[in-house]
């Protein structure tokens, strides 16, 4: 997704800040470990420039993986992290799938930021409107919920497609409520209407190429027109 803004730094320079919730999964830590050992391509961890050090954003388990495996390098992109009024953070229907919000979820978070617990951070990007959400929807709605005044938000590099950049994002995120096969096949659908084949949605989306292709099929193994 940041191709153009993807860079490698040493895996010993990365530090893990307080200020900044991390989740480490050991099952997921090998999982990737295996993807990396067979030459899978991923995602590159979002960090903050500190002097001559990076402090982690997101990503510790593909942090954790390769030095499972001894690399001694990983892929990155540098990231702001900023403070702003929730206000300020824009969601834009036109980029998110479909899907219904669940209210209950939402008061619980809202409820457990009341009592300060710590959550990952919101991802936004710039765009002419302002910081478009990319990721956390119903955690900047809880924000909001809460009366937080003010909250802190990493602004990525802009995706090259905001619409797939928010569902990769989405699915692969330690917080968030995961969108369903349904949204996910709207996605779909769109991207081929666009003029796009399977193989490329499925790249953008970081998906096997087979199940996105199931997605689009009838039982009985016709496409959608």
């Amino acid at each position: 997704m940041f191709e153009t803004s993807e860079i490698s730094i040493p895996t010993g320079k990365i530090i893990v800040l307080p200020d900044y919730f991390v989740d480490p999964r050991p099952s997921q830590q090998h999982f990737f470990a295996g993807l990396i050992e067979r030459n899978e391509k991923l995602s590159p961890i979002f960090v903050v420039q500190h002097g001559d050090e990076y402090g982690l954003v997101d990503g510790i388990n593909r942090l954790e993986a390769r030095k499972l495996l001894g690399r001694e390098t990983i892929r990155a992109v540098i990231v702001d992290v900023i403070q702003v009024r929730p206000e300020e953070v824009i969601f834009k229907p036109d980029i998110y799938p479909r899907f219904d919000v669940d209210q209950e979820r939402v008061a619980l978070f809202a409820d457990l930021m009341r009592h300060g617990q710590p959550f990952p951070l919101i991802f936004t990007t710039r765009t002419e409107e302002g910081y478009t959400l990319l990721d956390g929807k119903y955690r900047l709605d809880a924000m909001k919920q809460a009366g937080l005044t003010k909250i802190n938000i990493a602004v990525l590099p802009r995706p090259k497609d905001m619409l797939f950049a928010v569902v990769r994002f989405n699915n692969f995120s330690r917080s968030g409520v995961l969108f369903t096969k349904e949204d996910i096949r709207e996605v779909v659908l769109q991207g081929l209407e666009n003029g796009l084949n399977i193989e490329t949605i499925a790249g953008k989306l970081e998906y096997p190429v087979s199940w996105v292709q199931s997605l689009v099929q009838h039982e009985g193994g016709e496409r959608d027109g």
